[in-house]
């Protein structure tokens, strides 16, 4: 109903209208998908756009290309990683601004990972030849990959000592094992007190010390040991009468430094400047000999403190010991 100007003018105006919206609806199309992820879903968008429109859609476009090939390069690089590959090149001239910042801190990340896993495998190594003295430098690492060098160092830590038990209880027992075949092939039972002193002087370090011998048929103690020097560190009468002996009365380990309630025995000499520790030695239910060691206070407790280590010596000569006894009482009972 309009004519001449006025309809070119509202012709330009619908079109021009028209044009507008269908733009405004490519780049809200452009818009969900690219909230949705869906990149790969956007076509072509700029294809019958008046020119302002069409350049608008093209920068577009470009701009879901680079984050199309940004996405595309995290998704190859995060399947490497799961594959457990980390050498992979880099380079951050392929992207610009934003994008080139994040190649960036990528190709950082990748290296650190590299450090820590390189660090990891050669640690792995080393261990595999047996050799846990290796150095790690915690140090040049940060954050959790230092908490992790750290954890690495705790647990080389752990094997260590492990294994250092391991071969210190081997060679416990390697010991003991000798010891039980010197004690066997031991000709009298001196010879068996002389194995007594050797451990207690060269094994221990223990230079205050007495072993009795238990009578039971008169109830006696004969002091056997120390055989080159006669140390006096008891009351005459236990070895008139062994009751007077505690550890050998109670069948009970003595200690001096175990009670607060004055002195343990009243038999021994010397209360006031040394400390002792009386072990009973059993043959069947009875006390067959009393070992005493007299030392420092401190010496005393830190021998108290390792007394399974001295049993288990002990429990391997008296055994052999009273085997040579009860022979040498049926011998001396047939002549």
């Amino acid at each position: 109903k309009y004519y001449g100007s006025y309809r070119d003018i509202l012709t330009f105006i619908y079109e021009f209208s028209r044009e507008t919206n269908d733009a405004l609806l490519r780049i809200r199309d452009f818009a969900r998908l690219l909230e949705k992820g869906e990149l790969d879903k956007i076509s072509i968008l700029h294809v019958n756009l008046p020119p302002v429109f069409a350049n608008i859609i093209k920068i577009l476009e470009k701009t879901r290309e680079r984050i199309l090939e940004s996405f595309e390069f995290l998704k190859t690089l995060a399947g490497k990683i799961n594959q457990g590959e980390f050498e992979l090149e880099l380079s951050e001239e392929r992207f610009q601004g934003v994008y080139k910042e994040i190649a960036m801190q990528l190709k950082e990340i990748l290296k650190k990972l590299r450090e820590v896993l390189g660090e990891i495998k050669h640690i792995a190594h080393e261990i595999a030849k047996g050799n846990f003295e290796v150095n790690i430098d915690a140090g040049k690492f940060q954050g959790d990959y230092q908490v992790i060098m750290h954890y690495l160092e705790e647990i080389i830590e752990k094997f260590k000592n492990q294994i250092a038990e391991i071969q210190r209880l081997l060679k416990k027992e390697n010991e003991i094992c000798q010891l039980r075949r010197l004690v066997e092939q031991d000709r009298s039972i001196e010879e068996i007190y002389y194995r007594i002193q050797y451990l207690l002087e060269e094994k221990f370090g223990i230079k205050g010390y007495a072993l009795y011998e238990i009578n039971p048929s008169r109830n006696y103690m004969i002091q056997v040991l120390p055989r080159e020097t006669k140390q006096k560190f008891c009351s005459p009468e236990i070895r008139m009468n062994a009751n007077y002996c505690r550890a050998k009365r109670t069948g009970r380990l003595v200690v001096s430094t175990s009670q607060p309630w004055g002195s343990v025995c009243e038999k021994f000499l010397h209360p006031e400047n040394k400390s002792y520790l009386c072990i009973p030695l059993m043959f069947g239910e009875g006390v067959a000999y009393v070992l005493q060691l007299v030392g420092e206070k401190e010496q005393i407790e830190k021998i108290y403190e390792n007394l399974d280590d001295l049993y288990t010596y002990l429990n391997t000569i008296m055994p052999v010991l009273e085997v040579k006894k009860v022979l040498l009482s049926l011998k001396e009972k047939s002549l």
